[in-house]
């Protein structure tokens, strides 16, 4: 148990880690065929296609800061779990990284929500993205992203809780 209390910075981080990795798995899936990644869905994506000799740019999804803030909440977790590991931080440390971690863990679960379609994905170019969104699901990336940072939460907090 005392192994775990000193080492739970590091598991929590490591954690968060993990869950910028899921970054890299599908986010947003349109069809069986046609899926996005956490980055893609963050910082935007456009698709270009060759036609008659020219190439044509397809905004399919656009920049989210949303998306980014759930990578920033959990970067700040890891950078919080490093300096507490270090000892640098005091114990209010772990309590801010771990409500970065939460946070960071609804916004992951809302990545959909968050998600904007690009102007290419609408007929006439307007903002009916609602409407165009109907048929979206989420990947799994987010949902085990934001697991992961439920996770390091609870790592963060377990040594305060343990010690009472």
């Amino acid at each position: 148990m005392k192994a775990f209390k000193k080492f739970a910075p590091v598991i929590a981080a490591a954690l968060g880690v993990i869950a910028i990795i899921m970054l890299f798995v599908p986010a947003v899936v349109l069809s069986e065929d046609t899926s996005y990644n956490g980055w893609q869905a963050m910082f935007g994506y456009t698709e270009t296609t060759k036609a008659f000799g020219s190439e044509i740019k397809t905004e399919v999804l656009a920049f989210s800061f949303m998306n980014l803030l759930s990578l920033i909440l959990v970067a700040a977790g890891i950078v919080l779990c490093v300096l507490s590991f270090l000892g640098k931080g005091n114990k209010f440390f772990a309590l801010i990284a771990a409500a970065c971690f939460i946070v960071a863990a609804v916004f992951f679960f809302l990545t959909l929500v968050f998600t904007i379609a690009g102007t290419g994905l609408t007929l006439d170019g307007t903002l009916a993205q609602e409407k165009v969104k109907e048929g979206w699901k989420i990947g799994a990336g987010p949902i085990i992203a934001g697991i992961l940072s439920i996770l390091a939460a609870c790592s963060t907090v377990a040594p305060a809780l343990l010690k009472k």
